[in-house]
């Protein structure tokens, strides 16, 4: 898996920050499929009574888009779409998102792009904070 993620960023020339969210999602899958494996081996030398019935393409599915690293085979749920929340997580994600662009574009690159006119250190110590808060 991570030999064909870089192949095809080496293939296609992809730039760094193509390649490091390609290089996060497989490792992402790659944990969550060792995690899958391991439980269910786990599960099968308990008897657990929900292990045959929970190796289908279906439970896979679901495990890989939750939001989780350790796979269960029944996760808490509501019954029902709380949308309050998904607006205030949404309105957060776009404001960090919004906030993390203004402090790149007004405090790091113009600091990274002076580099070849000032040392080293004076570069780090001028971005050492903007990237501490970002």
């Amino acid at each position: 898996m991570f030999g064909y993620t870089m192949y095809v960023s080496q293939v296609r020339e992809w730039g760094i920050t193509h390649v490091m969210f390609l290089t996060f999602l497989t490792c992402t899958h790659y944990f969550k499929m060792h995690s899958y494996r391991v439980v269910n081996l786990h599960y099968r030398k308990e008897k657990n009574p929900a292990y045959p019935a929970n190796i289908n393409v279906q439970n896979f599915t679901l495990y890989m888009w939750m939001p989780v690293l350790v796979y269960r085979h029944e996760y808490p749920r509501n019954k029902s779409i709380d949308y309050k929340f998904i607006a205030y997580k949404s309105i957060m994600t776009a404001l960090g998102i919004m906030f993390g662009y203004i402090i790149c574009c007004d405090h790091l690159i113009p600091y990274i792009k002076k580099d070849k006119e000032s040392y080293w250190f004076e570069t780090m110590l001028n971005i050492i904070f903007p990237f501490t808060v970002l």
